[in-house]
């Protein structure tokens, strides 16, 4: 009973190992045992022996599941790599593809295979064991190559690749050496990296490698961590194991892989908000977007639909032209004497941005400005000619091209802001929530509209000032696009929001709101293509999951009808084999059935 007890235990660990929340069920689990019992008498440690049970365990099973004890020569003539387990989802030739296949049936995006570079900087190990210590049980028959021929490869590479300068800000990957990273001279390998399949994110053979404290281009040049989400439960643990062990547990990430149909799910999901916000435009607006759309997309001369085609100007445009200005100026010695490096249209910007600065403040405070702005003058130039100071015309054009600027930022801030509350009230409206989504419904809306109120009063600033500038520079070309804003003109967008204004002074939100639209529908639009296009990529890997599923459960029949003279074992063998093409063609029916 207590082998019984033993198995079960065993067999039970490997999956709940991987689980994030049972990370820290480690040694100091069974230390607590003994306060189970009665206290009558004392335990035995027994947790080295069982992780020493559950290792060679583990490599039972992967030498089984990989077939190797229905060979002839056993674990001992086992080829590297020999106990990876393939992509499913991946083209396999003579496996679920045609060992020949025409090249015109293939799909220059769908029959390709994609890879990269992949690293986690979360599987660290610390020195605590060694190669030679602790060996692996079975070291190259998956993922992990050997460390000491990789290591000796990269010396003979190392100083012929030049090693850039890195900008990396106290990370421990890119230090210089042990001493300079406290954590690091503890550690025997910074992360592990390797090649993955990009599309479905399973890793290749013989592709993984642990990652050096001082890591160099020569060993791995830049990858992003961005597919070891899966592993990231294990980290706790394998930080203390020894490097046999450890490559050997984290070689069972392929088998975590979990297909699934989220990417239909999640296309019917846009298609329907699609249709939805398509019926709430006019169908003459939906028709031009599209026209405008399908040219773009046949001929990218014409105007591109997901732009901005208002002519409108940003502030920061406007700061680009002041700089072309400037450069201009100080070519042809226009310029004068300057003393500061700082020219004037540069001061002239920092005095917007302290300004704004100061509002933004004012406003977070509620009560007004500590210091009263009589007390504190900005001496900005639309201040200073308000108290009949000389000013030069260069402050005074500087000023009302980066107010210009300012002014169509906010009228740009305002109508995002009006779409995202129309979002948020109808969102409301057509869901049934609970009280906690209620609040938080409200608390949305609530921001919203004290972002919509702080725009528009810094818009009514904006123009504010720049009245005053006009009064000197004479400039009123403005007032045709930047409009006096009331209470009225700004409100929430309705369901037939483009063409459904009759008053005039709201045609400047008018125009923004019918841009924005735009863009947002085509964003809408293109988002369901690329759905559509994933989809499509789903079923291809379906298809090719069942013929690989199919296959594996040929080959397994095919090595249970295998008898081994003078092997005693050779029934069980058998039926594990025959149990085997079982679970693939199981697999291949659940598949089939969730699909």
């Amino acid at each position: 009973m207590s082998g019984c007890k033993t198995v079960l235990c065993v067999f039970l660990w490997g999956p709940i190992h991987w689980l994030t929340t049972f990370k820290h069920w480690n040694g100091k689990y069974f230390d607590k045992i003994p306060l189970c019992k009665l206290g009558t008498s004392t335990l035995l440690d027994n947790y080295e022996a069982f992780i020493c049970i559950v290792w060679e365990w583990s490599f039972i099973c992967l030498l089984k599941q990989a077939g190797i004890r229905n060979n002839a020569g056993g674990w001992k003539a086992a080829e590297p790599a020999s106990c990876m387990v393939d992509c499913l989802a991946c083209l396999h030739p003579g496996v679920n593809i045609p060992v020949k296949v025409d090249p015109d049936l293939l799909d220059a995006w769908e029959d390709t295979l994609f890879v990269s570079m992949d690293a986690n900087f979360k599987l660290e190990r610390f020195e605590v064991s060694s190669k030679e210590k602790d060996p692996g049980l079975g070291s190259g028959l998956r993922y992990f190559v050997d460390m000491t021929s990789f290591k000796n490869h990269l010396k003979m590479f190392d100083k012929h690749i030049l090693q850039a300068w890195s900008t990396c800000n106290d990370h421990k990957a890119a230090k210089p050496d042990k001493k300079t990273c406290a954590r690091s001279q503890a550690l025997a390998a910074s992360g592990v990296g390797g090649v993955i399949c990009m599309h479905h994110e399973l890793k290749l053979a013989l592709s993984m490698v642990d990652l050096q404290v001082r890591e160099t281009y020569v060993d791995l040049a830049l990858s992003p961590e961005w597919s070891w989400a899966i592993s990231n439960g294990v980290a706790a643990s394998t930080q203390e194991m020894s490097p046999g062990h450890r490559c050997e547990k984290l070689g069972s990430i392929n088998w975590q892989k979990n297909i699934s149909i989220d990417a239909v799910l999640n296309t019917a999901e846009y298609e329907s908000h699609f249709k939805h916000f398509t019926k709430t435009l006019p169908s003459e607006e939906i028709a031009k977007w599209t026209m405008m759309v399908e040219a773009w997309e046949a001929d990218r001369e014409e105007p591109n639909p997901f732009a901005q085609t208002m002519a409108s100007k940003s502030e920061a445009a406007m700061h680009l032209q002041l700089a072309c200005k400037d450069a201009q100026d100080e070519l042809v010695g226009l310029d004068g004497d300057q003393l500061f490096d700082t020219s004037l249209k540069d001061m002239v910007a920092q005095g917007v941005q302290i300004e704004a600065s100061h509002l933004q403040a004012c406003d977070n405070l509620g009560n007004g400005p500590l210091v009263p702005t009589y007390l504190q003058q900005l001496y900005l130039p639309s201040s200073i000619l308000l108290m009949d100071h000389p000013c030069g015309d260069v402050l005074i054009c500087a000023k009302a091209c980066l107010r210009i600027g300012q002014g169509f930022d906010l009228l740009h801030t305002i109508c995002g802001h009006l779409l995202a509350l129309a979002k948020a009230y109808k969102d409301g409206d057509t869901t049934t929530l609970m009280q906690k989504e209620q609040l938080k419904c409200h608390k949305t809306t609530r921001d919203i509209n004290a972002c919509i109120t702080q725009a528009k009063n810094y818009y009514q600033h904006v123009q504010q000032c720049l009245m005053t500038l006009s009064t000197r520079s004479g400039d009123c070309t403005w007032q045709s696009q930047l409009r006096v804003l009331e209470e009225s003109d700004v409100h929430q967008i309705s369901d037939n929001a483009v063409g459904a204004f009759d008053n005039e002074q709201e045609c400047g939100l008018v125009d923004q709101w019918g841009v924005d639209l735009r863009i947002k529908w085509c964003k809408a639009h293109a988002r369901v293509h690329c759905w559509r296009e994933e989809c499509k990529l789903v079923k291809a890997d379906m298809q090719h999951v069942r013929h690989t599923l199919k296959h594996d459960a040929i080959l397994w029949l095919s090595q249970a009808e295998k008898r081994e003279a003078g092997i005693n074992a050779s029934e069980g063998a058998g039926a594990y084999a025959r149990c085997q093409a079982a679970i693939h063609t199981a697999i291949k029916a659940r598949f089939k059935w969730k699909w």
